[in-house]
């Protein structure tokens, strides 16, 4: 149960009644169709009765979409656990017009006390906040019911970041695996060049199209988050390996610029999904002994090297497609856990026998 203290056992109580026991006014979905979504990679199928739906619908990028679903799902199953009700499995099944404030601040209260880093709370607060909004622009729910839940707050506190800056003598010993002389090897130096040179995330990557790349400018035209375009300046040595796999393996038409390599060595012509240059990155770091070789700890090292060589943090965050400095700044690594190692070590609170 949902029950923080003696003194919201009712409230607790009504939480239960209302997710166990109350219809889903909002929604005619059956059974059936939630695990068909489910079976066809999450492909939404739109209830326009189920804000919960029309949410999802609203979020511009697939990735959001998908994040945010499994966001609500995450929500569901912790309810249906709290409530000790089997009927809620998938976000699908939460009552949404019934949800109150003090609902709201039950889930956020019970998952920071289970443990849940504040940012995840914040997710699931931002992805409840953005249902019910859904719900009171329908007319599904009173204006007063919605503005209670918007005035829910998010966590305070932080965690420490699992993401970290790699050693660029590590990362180029994992470029050097790639040259292994095979048609493989070109285009995932050339990936890896494009990640570390351009400090791109791993959805961009993927997305790149030949035109993107002006040869002649050494620049890589970028789509990011919101759509929004940047073009960015890059070294002789990333242009160098695109043009080895677009000259030497991969042909000079339109398209996709990284493309899959069949098992017979064919080229596929469908672009390489995001999941896919993880995966490479990871294989080839696993080859060099380097852990960790992720695309995001890739575009971190590129804030990071940037801020050693005294770029100013605006053009960094411009850089790496930012729109607020704080976040710059959490992709920017100085070091602090060596510094602080060192600290101890000479500093003595104790005399010694």
């Amino acid at each position: 149960m949902l029950i923080l203290s003696y003194s919201i056992y009712v409230q607790a109580e009504i939480m239960i009644k209302s997710f166990a026991e109350l219809p889903n006014k909002q929604t005619n979905i059956s059974t059936n169709d939630v695990r068909k979504r489910r079976e066809r990679n999450r492909k939404l199928i739109i209830n326009p009765n189920n804000p919960a739906h029309l949410y999802l619908n609203s979020l511009r990028s697939a990735k959001s979409k998908k994040t945010m679903e499994r966001a609500l799902d995450a929500i569901a199953l912790f309810l249906g656990k709290e409530t000790n009700s089997e009927s809620i499995k998938y976000m699908d099944d939460i009552p949404w017009c019934e949800i109150q404030r003090h609902h709201v601040h039950n889930i956020v209260n019970s998952l920071s006390d289970q443990g849940k880093s504040p940012s995840t709370v914040a997710l699931y607060l931002s992805a409840i906040k953005g249902v019910m909004k859904e719900a009171w622009l329908s007319k599904m729910i009173e204006p007063d019911q919605y503005h209670r839940i918007f005035q829910v707050k998010k966590p305070a506190g932080s965690r420490v970041r699992k993401g970290k800056a790699l050693d660029l003598g590590d990362v180029n010993k994992t470029v050097d695996t790639c040259d292994d002389d095979t048609i493989t090897g070109v285009r995932d130096k050339a990936i890896i060049s494009v990640l570390l040179g351009a400090g791109l995330r791993r959805e961009e990557c993927a997305n790149l199209q030949l035109s993107d790349i002006e040869f002649g400018l050494n620049t890589i035209n970028v789509i990011g988050k919101g759509n929004k375009q940047r073009v960015l300046p890059v070294e002789d040595t990333v242009m160098d390996s695109i043009f080895e796999w677009v000259d030497g393996v991969r042909g000079e038409h339109q398209g996709p610029l990284f493309l899959p390599i069949r098992k017979n060595g064919n080229i596929g012509e469908t672009a390489l999904s995001d999941t896919s240059i993880y995966q490479i990155c990871i294989k080839r770091g696993y080859e060099a002994g380097i852990e960790n070789l992720k695309p995001h700890n890739l575009r971190r090292t590129y804030g990071t090297e940037h801020d050693k060589a005294g770029t100013d943090l605006q053009t960094t965050s411009d850089l790496l497609g930012h729109e607020s400095l704080d976040t710059t700044r959490t992709y920017i690594f100085d070091d602090k856990e060596t510094k602080k190692q060192s600290a101890v070590k000479k500093v003595s609170m104790f005399k010694k026998s």
